[in-house]
């Protein structure tokens, strides 16, 4: 039976937002290709179309348009909002070779992948002077946990902020399953070290490292946003798996893949 380790999606979800884009993941232990789904609530017709990458989006169905055009899928959802769903196949071989190792995996204790990795979104389309937030929801297996790049929220869904002025739409490393955790904050900034359990990983040491290095690097680590304003991450998540992942080391928007 699955959980829902994201939060519950209720009709009391509130938003000050034009249109709610909500993204749904139904993860199972060692099932590669996954159930996924883009729930939209909105009223006037503020988004318009999503534009998803067709290479990893099988059996698209739902409400409104849906054409496949070349290499993408364009969905147009209809003007009361609805639901696009589709599986997605989550293990890949980086570079497509068995030397190369996966850059996201999911197995029978663990999943390790990248949000752009489920939820394959290129681009979308909204009314003119409308806005849009996003959030994110994982079912996992039970006894599962769930590590996200963004701060915990056991009481609801996960809201999606995407450094600088990215799309609402889940993006960085994601890890699921039997996980070992520490948790530390360092210079200000809310850090996350997890692993799965039985993974020699020393989580203790890689903290007090960054409570070393960490103050000297925040500089290099804050990103320039729109107004030009440099700000700091609030939080990163480092996250950690031994063969078949990738021999080396990944970053993504608030996180961190290291062999």
């Amino acid at each position: 039976m699955l959980l829902v380790a994201a939060g519950l999606f209720t009709h009391q979800s509130c938003s000050a937002a034009d249109a709610l884009a909500r993204f749904e993941l139904d993860l199972a232990a060692g099932a590669s290709v996954t159930p996924a789904r883009i729930v939209i609530r909105q009223g006037a017709g503020a988004l318009r179309e999503i534009v998803l990458d067709a290479d990893r989006v099988l059996d698209a169905s739902g409400d409104g348009k849906i054409t496949t055009v070349a290499d993408e899928v364009r969905w147009r959802p209809p003007a009361t909002g609805g639901t696009l769903r589709y599986q997605v196949a989550l293990s890949h071989r980086r570079n497509g070779t068995h030397a190369a190792g996966n850059d996201a995996l999911v197995a029978e204790h663990y999943a390790l992948f990248r949000g752009e990795d489920a939820f394959p979104v290129r681009a979308w389309r909204r009314a003119r002077g409308s806005t849009l937030e996003g959030e994110l929801a994982i079912r996992v297996p039970r006894q599962w946990s769930l590590v996200t790049p963004y701060l915990p929220n056991a009481l609801g869904p996960l809201p999606i902020s995407n450094p600088g002025e990215r799309l609402p739409r889940p993006i960085g490393w994601i890890a699921a399953g039997d996980l070992g955790t520490r948790r530390d904050v360092i210079a200000g900034i809310e850090i996350t070290v997890t692993a799965p359990r039985g993974l020699r990983l020393e989580r203790v040491a890689m903290l007090g490292l960054l409570r070393w290095t960490l103050p000297r690097l925040v500089p290099t680590l804050t990103e320039t946003i729109g107004s030009g304003v440099s700000a700091r991450p609030r939080y990163v998540s480092i996250v950690s798996a031994g063969d078949p992942m990738w021999l080396g080391a990944l970053s993504a928007p608030n996180s961190l893949f290291v062999h």
